[in-house]
Formats: C-alpha cells, structure tokens, sequence
C-alpha cells in the first residue's frame, strides 16, 4: 500500500469537510431530518447551541489535519 503524501491528506481532508459541511447545511435547512435531530439533542445535552456544536465539529477537524500535516502525514 503507498504512503499517502500530506497534499493528498490535506486534499482528501478538506473533500471530507466540504462534504460534512453540505450535510450539515442540508439537514440543519430540514427541520425533521434525522441528522438534524440527532445533532440538536446532543447541542442541548451539551448545553450550546447547535450552531456551537458544528463550529466546534468543524475546529476539531480542522486541528485533526494541521496536526496531521505537523506530523508529516
């Protein structure tokens, strides 16, 4: 199996994000969607809102490949 060089990473990374961003945008448009349901029950459980919940999804993310690419990977 290749190595996957930290462009790859970072590009396979940044599709991922784009596609997590499009399902989070669609469901939050659609009340009911199960996604959606499921990301407010735990925002409340968490006590934030659900905007704080995909922000804070999205930082981790993010920290996930800048420590990737820190890692050389």
């Amino acid at each position: 199996m290749s190595k996957l060089t930290s462009k790859k990473v970072l590009a396979a990374t940044v599709a991922g994000l784009a596609v997590a961003g499009g399902g989070a945008a669609i469901a939050a448009s659609q009340s009911d969607a199960p996604g959606s349901t499921f990301f407010d029950a735990v925002a409340r459980h968490l006590g934030v809102s659900s905007e704080e919940l995909e922000d804070a999804t999205k930082a981790a993310a993010i920290d996930q490949v800048n420590q990737a690419l820190e890692n050389g990977r």
